[in-house]
């Protein structure tokens, strides 16, 4: 059984929902949705957001839906004007006005349109008009685009093919530079060469970006960029970097659960869920919630909300097994905001489950911030008697509790501290908990766990933790101190080990 952690590295899973395409038969879009949908945002929904907007059934669910998605793109969530919504239309007004001039196509339906809406206006433009044996060419320079997944200078150069129409989309591995010339050449490697040296005779630069859209690139005449033509590919894509979608299903998923207040704030997470045998036989689920980002409301020094959690089991034929509704009231000091400040703040419960298959779903909203999130995961709980290795809890802390209240990821008296990102500092000790449950055959004893941690797939350390021949479950404990640990991704593997090895 492999682990992964890492160290000063961030790891995040995300949940997968399983969502279908729409019927064929489904009723046709209302007109003032269908325009929003291929018109307005066209290039900025994301296909999970798309799949979900065409799956809606009211209007009102799309209401909240295009609510929801200016929210989630909005960059300053703590006023009523929405920055982001106000300059994609903008830029579409733009494109309409100063890119369909040379087309029978609307100005946002053209290659221009679409570049300009997409990311933005470039730096600089470069016009290249007026040349006797070239085609009009455009070239938009670039600057500082990373939030898009873009390198950190590029261009993108059109075109007027054949020397009218409208400007269009150039790609130096599929046009060439032969397409630029307006004079007869032959079409061979040559004439790519002669094409090239007739372009760079009237303005190297434009010579340069006929072989490569990234400055500095070194691009062979006759062979294909490949950072240009994986530019193009991400420019399609662009505008996705800077949303995660997840709200849009969430949205779907807890349509009937979530007041219209809640709609338009689902809040990212990363989680864990582990199940632990406790000493009378019974096993928990413990989880973990750890939000992206939580918001308080302050009175005289002292940060309050309420959270209210919903969390429901159902089983193969989705059949409601447990289900439970509690309120979190959650107070804070100065002091404390500091540190959910710096360490994100976590929300962790357990409660007894029968052994089964099942599939686990809890929502968290918060009613000072009117802000939701939610996770969903398919779970195992064994039957005890088959042997099983638990999947491992990793903690950077341990704290000894005598209280005698049961707590989430407590055992033996002991509370476990972790991350669901798994990600450790040098400074960190790793402190790893598992269990072996189930009957034990002859051949275990004298035997062992054997963790190996592995960094890339060479062995880094290796521990063997004994199996004590008493009783029917195994608590395994064993510290890493990260110190000789260099920063890299590292796996655990997991192995019982027979005494004869």
């Amino acid at each position: 059984m492999d682990k992964g952690l890492s160290v000063r590295v961030f790891l995040a899973a995300l949940l997968a929902i399983g969502m279908f395409l729409p019927a064929a038969d489904q009723t046709p879009l209302p007109e003032r949705y269908k325009k929003w949908l291929e018109e307005d945002v066209v290039y900025l929904t994301t296909p999970m957001e798309k799949q979900v907007f065409l799956q809606l059934e009211s209007d009102r669910e799309r209401d909240l839906f295009v609510n929801a998605f200016w929210k989630q793109r909005d960059p300053i969530t703590l006023t009523d004007h929405n920055e982001f919504k106000d300059e994609h239309y903008r830029r579409i007004e733009y494109a309409n006005k100063q890119f369909g001039r040379l087309s029978s196509l609307p100005g946002w339906k053209t290659d221009r349109g679409r570049i300009y809406i997409s990311i933005g206006p470039p730096l600089t433009i470069n016009r290249y008009e007026g040349f006797s044996s070239i085609y009009p060419v455009e070239v938009w320079n670039y600057q500082g685009m990373a939030e898009y997944g873009l390198p950190d200078m590029f261009r993108i150069v059109f075109y007027r093919k054949f020397g009218s129409g409208d400007y269009v989309l150039y790609s130096p591995s599929m046009d060439g530079p032969r397409s630029l010339i307006g004079s007869s050449l032959s079409i061979s490697v040559d004439a790519e060469t002669a094409a090239y040296n007739e372009i760079y005779g009237n303005d190297p630069i434009l010579a340069e970006c006929s072989l490569s859209l990234i400055p500095g690139e070194i691009a062979i005449r006759g062979t294909p960029s490949l950072e240009s033509e994986s530019l193009l590919l991400a420019l399609k894509s662009a505008p996705h970097k800077r949303v995660r979608d997840e709200y849009a299903k969430k949205l779907l998923l807890y349509d009937t659960q979530i007041d219209v207040e809640y709609t338009a704030n689902y809040v990212g997470n990363n989680s864990q869920v582990k199940i632990v045998r406790d000493d009378s036989g019974l096993f928990f689920i413990n989880y973990l919630i750890e939000f992206d980002k939580f918001s308080m409301e302050e009175h005289e020094g002292v940060n309050k909300t309420q959270l209210l959690v919903n969390g429901s089991v159902t089983d193969a034929q989705k059949r409601v097994i447990f289900q439970f509704d509690r309120p979190v009231p959650v107070k804070l000091d100065r002091e404390q905001i500091e540190t959910v400040r710096q360490q994100r703040f976590c929300l962790q419960d357990l409660f007894p489950l029968a052994p089964g298959d099942y599939w686990l779903k809890i929502l968290v909203k918060n009613e000072a911030s009117k802000e939701f999130t939610s996770i969903e995961t398919p779970i195992h709980v064994p039957d005890g008697k088959d042997l099983q290795i638990s999947p491992l809890i990793l903690a950077y802390k341990k704290e000894q509790d005598s209280s005698g209240k049961m707590k989430a990821f407590k055992t033996e008296g002991l509370q476990l501290f972790s991350s669901p990102r798994n990600d450790f500092s040098n400074a960190d000790t790793l402190i790893l908990f598992l269990q072996l449950t189930g009957d034990r055959p002859p051949a275990m004893t004298g035997g062992s766990l054997r963790i190996t941690v592995f960094r890339g797939d060479e062995e880094f350390r290796k521990v063997d933790i004994a199996i004590k021949p008493e009783g029917d479950a195994v608590n395994g404990w064993e510290e890493f101190p990260l110190a000789g640990f260099p920063a890299d991704y590292y796996r655990m593997r997991v192995a019982l080990v027979t005494a004869e090895g």
